[in-house]
């Protein structure tokens, strides 16, 4: 807290101010909102936005009376709480003159604030006394806080404003530490487009808390809800599901990719010239900032999310077991929404199963991803669909996969169709033979030949040096598939750079053409 107390101005009564509210109003009209301020995660931001006369309450600062008022210059903000007592939230228990909470909001303010600009963003508009300002109120134990928009910046599209905090909300410091990231960023936000579209406000702020308090449970919440309604699209009005469009800047994963993403963004929404461009500035923003055309940046964004363990509570399909004739049902999205769709072994069909979408012409893009029995995942991305699309988990190497189905915005089909069925109970090949023998030039060679092969791209070997030792292929190219659904092939490859004390084992793998695999016997070369 040195950097802190070098920088303290004045501490002393807050001024009466024209328009003010006082702490008491506050609570009673956030507590005839509970159910509304629950749904949007505390943040009383988002509400106001939908509801003017709560917007004009809140755009009042809130009275004076009982406050004090602690100024710091670099970068300059002033933090107004009430008076500390022993008994109080507001307790000082480093003994350095600033009450800890106090000490927490203006350190997290100036990392958030130092993050916009390392972004290439501004920080909050001036509200004309050269200073962000703080207010630290008790407003019981719904609301987290607020941005507090009193008027429009020059140019008329930002507002500049106050931010509110909740000092004695129950979910403790590191709480108040995430929403006065999220406030400090959402203003600065707001004063370059205070109209700016919740589908990409939320994510952007999420970013920049995720980024300064680090992960929550709200957030993997909010990104759990994103997919778990994936068919509403991108541009939802969902304020939990539009706070998961985050997932969208962490499948980058590349925090200058992100931080491009952001900085491009918010550039073209203070720069766009139509009224009602926002939405097309912003997507077009996205394509350039990150590279990806939207529809495989939400595929990538629903496949990280699965990776990283935030399964949605509701899947588009989930299958199971697969009854004659299979299973049908069709998916409904909205621009740039989808489906997920969740795959498991099925006992009865256990070569492997195959998922048909019909989608009657263009305009999808559909990945797979599978799980290995290793837990690792493999991952196949933005593969655009046409009128009909065959995937094909196997399951020799898997124990689960999931389908991610993603529409554009440009006016493709509504309905995506599918199929889900047995792959047949006689596999994707016939591996006739497989032998590995030893040159006598130290090589090996290794030789299999097939009785047909359907679905398969190539081939790849792999050699263990040793008992309980890794797989690891010879080349990380496939081998190409010679065969057809009623014809074999043979195949030979010469592994040249086996050492001499190694006593090897290889194993034929077969890549289908989605580019998962079915692995094959182990052999021990022969001499």
């Amino acid at each position: 807290m040195k950097r802190l107390l070098s920088t303290v101005v004045i501490l002393l009564a807050v001024p009466a101010i024209a328009a003010e509210i006082a702490p008491s109003d506050l609570r009673r009209i956030l507590a005839a909102k509970v159910p509304q301020i629950s749904a949007v995660g505390g943040d009383v931001t988002l509400l106001a936005a939908r509801d003017p006369d709560l917007a004009e309450r809140l755009a009042s600062r809130p009275g004076s009376t009982g406050l004090a008022r602690l100024a710091v210059e670099d970068p300059p903000l002033a933090v107004i709480f009430p008076a500390p007592s022993p008994a109080g939230p507001l307790v000082d228990t480093d003994l350095d003159g600033v009450p800890d909470r106090v000490g927490q909001v203006i350190a997290t303010a100036r990392e958030t604030l130092a993050l916009l600009g390392e972004v290439g963003l501004d920080g909050p508009v001036d509200d004309g006394d050269g200073e962000l300002d703080i207010y630290l109120l008790s407003l019981g134990n719904v609301a987290r806080g607020y941005v507090g928009l009193e008027r429009a910046a020059p140019g008329g599209r930002g507002a500049s404003g106050f931010i509110v905090v909740n000092i004695t909300h129950p979910a403790g410091g590191e709480a108040i530490e995430a929403i006065t990231a999220r406030l400090v960023a959402r203003l600065a936000l707001l004063g370059i487009d205070r109209h700016a579209p919740g589908w990409w406000v939320e994510p952007s702020v999420a970013w920049f808390e995720l980024q300064v308090t680090g992960p929550s449970l709200e957030l993997a919440s909010a990104v759990r809800s994103r997919w778990s309604r994936p068919e509403l699209g991108l541009q939802t009005g969902l304020a939990r599901v539009a706070r998961g469009n985050l997932e969208l800047l962490l499948a980058l994963e590349d925090r200058e990719r992100e931080a491009r993403a952001l900085r491009e963004t918010w550039t073209a929404l203070a720069d766009r010239r139509e009224v009602d461009g926002r939405d097309a500035a912003i997507l077009e923003a996205l394509v350039r900032g990150t590279g990806y055309g939207i529809a495989e940046l939400q595929a990538r964004a629903a496949v990280r999310a699965v990776v990283d363990g935030l399964e949605p509570t509701r899947w588009s399909a989930e299958v199971e077991e697969i009854p004659a004739g299979g299973v049908a049902t069709t998916i409904h999205a909205g621009p740039w929404g989808g489906g997920l769709v969740s795959l498991r072994p099925d006992p009865l069909h256990p070569a492997g199963t195959r998922l048909e979408v019909r989608t009657d012409g263009p305009g999808w893009t559909i990945s797979l991803i599978a799980l290995r029995g290793d837990g690792r995942w493999e991952r196949v991305f933005g593969r655009p669909g046409g009128e009909t699309t065959e995937l094909l988990v196997p399951w020799s190497d898997y124990r689960r996969a999931v389908a991610v189905l993603i529409r554009d915005g440009a006016g493709g089909r509504r309905e995506a169709d599918l199929l889900i069925d047995g792959a047949g109970a006689d596999g994707l090949f016939a591996l006739a033979s497989v032998s590995a023998r030893h040159g006598a030039d130290g090589s090996v060679e290794i030789a299999w030949r097939t009785g047909w092969e359907r679905d398969l791209f190539g081939w790849i070997v792999e050699r263990a040096e040793g008992p309980g030792q890794p797989f690891v292929p010879l080349d990380e190219f496939p081998a190409p598939s010679l065969g057809g659904p009623d014809s074999g092939a043979f195949y030979r490859l010469r592994d040249p750079g086996v050492p001499d004390d190694v006593l090897p084992a290889y194993r034929i793998v077969a890549v289908t053409r989605d580019g998962l695999r079915i692995s094959g016997p182990v052999v021990i070369p022969s001499h």
